[in-house]
C-alpha cells in the first residue's frame, strides 16, 4: 500500500485547519475569531477528553454531541449555524469516504493523535487475551531458549508436556546430575511440563522453577519462586521437595499448590499428605486435603480452604470466594500485565463470589464488576484507577 503523504498528526492539524477554512469562507462579514468555530473548539475540547480520561469512543461521541449542541444554542445565529452545519456535513462526508475506502484508519489515527503510547498499551492489554503459553528456559545456567505457543509442538489442543525436556536435551552433556534448568514464565503468561522422574508441574504467571536435569537416587528437590501445581509421581523411599523463600514442602506422591510473594508463602494440599517445614523458626506440620498452610517470616498458621477455588488456574478458570477486589486485581494483574489502583480505600474491600474464565477479554470483566457494584474501570498511563460512581 502507498505510504500516506502526511504523518497522523499532519492529519490532525490540517483537519482544523479545514474547519477553520470553512468557517471563514462560510462568514460574511469575518469579523468572528476563527477560534471560536464551534467545531473547533469541539474537537479541541474532545482532544482533551480522550487525552486525560476513559478513552470510550461511545461516550466521546456523546460528549462531543452535547458540546456541539450546547454551542450551537449558545451562538445563537441562526443563518450562521445553518451554513456551519452544512459545511460539518461536507468535512463528516469526506471523512467518511476516508474511511470507507482504506486511506485513513481513523480508530487507529485518533488512538495514536489523542492517547499516550503507554495508555495504548493498557488498552491493548485489556482488550485481548494473554498468550497463554510462553516461557524462557535456562538450560544449565547458560543457554536461553524463549518457547512461545507458535512455535512449540502441541498433542491435539494441549501442549506436549515433555517439550521442556525435549529441548533441554540439546545441550546435555555427560554430567547430567550437576546440570540445572531454570523455567521462566512471564507476567500473562503460564506453562506445564513433566520433570525427570514424571512429575507434572503447572507453573502461574509470573513465576520460577529450578530443578536438575536428573534426579538423584536418595531426593528429588526443586525450586520455586511464584506458583505452581505439582502432580507429584510416587516413588517409594525417595521423596520430592519443594524449597521456596520461606518454606520446604516434604512428600512422596500427592497433589498440591504453592503460592510465594514477598508476604508469604502458601501451600495447598488437594490429595495425600505433606509435611511442611518453616525455613526460619524450622516448625514442621502435617497438613491434611483441603487445609492451607501459610507461612511468614514470624508465623505458621494452618487452616480449612476449598482447594478447588485454590487450583481452579489450572483449568483456566478464576474461583473468587468471598475475595475482596484488592485480591482479585492481584490475580487479574499478573495474568492480564496490568496494574489497578483505587480511588478510595474502602473500594478495596469489596467481596466478590463467582467464577471467571481466564480467557475472558479483560475489559468484559471490568463490564461484570460495573454492572453488579456501581464500579467505573478508567483506562490511564499508569494502568486502571477504580472508582465508585457515587463517591
Amino acid at each position: 500500500m502507498r505510504e500516506s503523504r502526511y504523518n497522523q498528526n499532519d492529519i490532525y492539524k490540517n483537519f482544523i485547519k479545514l474547519l477553520k477554512g470553512l468557517w471563514s469562507a462560510d462568514t460574511n462579514s469575518g469579523s468572528l475569531d476563527n477560534t471560536n468555530n464551534i467545531y473547533v473548539k469541539a474537537v479541541s475540547r474532545i482532544y482533551n477528553i480522550m487525552s486525560k480520561k476513559e478513552p470510550d469512543y461511545e461516550k466521546i461521541l456523546d460528549r462531543l454531541t452535547t458540546i456541539i449542541s450546547s454551542e450551537e444554542r449558545t451562538a445563537k445565529i441562526n443563518r450562521g449555524k445553518r451554513r456551519l452545519v452544512y459545511a460539518a456535513g461536507l468535512v463528516a462526508g469526506f471523512l467518511v469516504i476516508l474511511n470507507f475506502t482504506g486511506l485513513i484508519n481513523f480508530s487507529l489515527l485518533f488512538n495514536n493523535i489523542f492517547i499516550s503510547s503507554e495508555t495504548r498499551q493498557v488498552l491493548s492489554n485489556i482488550s485481548q487475551v494473554p498468550k497463554r503459553h510462553k516461557a524462557t528456559l535456562i538450560i544449565n545456567d547458560s543457554s536461553i531458549i524463549n518457547i512461545e505457543k507458535d512455535s512449540v509442538i502441541y498433542s491435539g489442543n494441549h501442549m506436549d508436556k515433555s517439550i521442556v525436556n525435549k529441548i533441554a536435551e540439546l545441550n546435555i552433556t555427560d554430567d547430567q546430575e550437576n546440570q540445572m534448568h531454570t523455567l521462566v514464565v512471564p507476567r500473562g503468561g503460564e506453562f506445564f511440563l513433566t520433570l525427570p522422574d514424571g512429575t507434572e508441574v503447572f507453573l502461574n504467571s509470573n513465576s520460577k522453577l529450578r530443578y536438575p536435569c536428573r534426579f538423584s537416587e536418595t531426593g528429588r528437590v526443586v525450586h520455586l519462586e511464584g506458583e505452581a501445581f505439582f502432580k507429584v509421581k510416587h516413588l517409594d523411599s525417595i521423596p520430592f521437595l519443594v524449597i521456596s523463600d520461606r518454606s520446604v514442602t516434604k512428600v512422596l506422591g500427592t497433589e498440591f499448590n504453592i503460592k510465594t510473594d514477598s508476604r508469604a508463602n502458601q501451600i495447598t494440599l488437594c490429595e495425600g499428605l505433606v509435611e511442611v517445614e518453616h525455613l526460619i523458626s524450622k516448625t514442621r506440620r502435617v497438613i491434611c486435603p483441603n487445609e492451607q498452610a501459610t507461612i511468614t517470616d514470624e508465623q505458621f498458621n494452618v487452616e480449612e480452604v476449598d482447594s478447588y477455588e485454590v487450583r481452579a488456574w489450572t483449568e483456566g478458570r478464576f474461583y473468587f470466594k468471598g475475595k475482596t477486589l484488592a485480591e482479585i486485581t492481584d490475580k487479574l494483574s499478573d495474568w492480564y500485565s496490568v496494574d489497578f489502583n483505587f480511588k478510595l480505600e474502602k473500594t478495596k474491600t469489596i467481596q466478590f463470589t463467582g467464577m471467571i474464565n481466564r480467557n475472558d477479554i479483560l475489559k468484559d470483566i471490568f463490564e461484570l464488576f460495573e454492572a453488579s457494584y456501581d464500579l467505573k474501570f478508567q483506562v490511564n498511563d499508569s494502568g486502571v484507577l477504580i472508582v465508585e460512581k457515587r463517591q
